[in-house]
């Protein structure tokens, strides 16, 4: 039995892919975080980071072809509400960059954070879900 579904625009499946790889990383992400012996933070390889870094940029890109028709074509409100599903939709997807960010302005890099820090890290990406689910419509 084949799943049918429709999309609302076509091009809604790039932000979809743009989803998944960021998904992709950030199970990477917690994997190496979690599972280092020692008490680094952190991954320092410029290699992964040189890879994550150019798959965000790929991620913006496709959020970017998803919305740039839509914007350009709705007038009136509709013009601001798919401005903020745009901006929800980046904000969203780059999230390891904003995550290496802060770990980087915190000392994670260094150091594993304390319990207490990483609660308040998640439960800020957990706060992004109810608004991106809001700013959907």
């Amino acid at each position: 039995m084949a799943l049918k579904f429709k999309l609302s625009h076509d091009r809604a499946i790039l932000t979809a892919i743009a989803m998944l790889i960021t998904g992709c990383i950030l199970s990477s992400m917690s994997i190496s975080f979690f599972d280092s012996m020692k008490n680094a933070g952190l991954s320092r390889s410029r290699l992964w980071w040189e890879i994550v870094l150019n798959l965000q940029i790929l991620c913006g890109a496709l959020v970017w072809f998803s919305f740039v028709e839509r914007i350009k074509a709705a007038t009136g409100a509709r013009y601001y509400i798919r401005c903020a599903q745009f901006f929800v939709a980046l904000v969203a997807v780059l999230l390891p960059v904003e995550i290496g960010l802060a770990g980087a302005a915190i000392g994670w890099f260094e150091d594993k954070p304390d319990l207490a820090e990483l609660n308040w890290m998640i439960l800020a990406c957990l706060v992004l879900c109810p608004w991106a689910w809001h700013c959907r419509f």
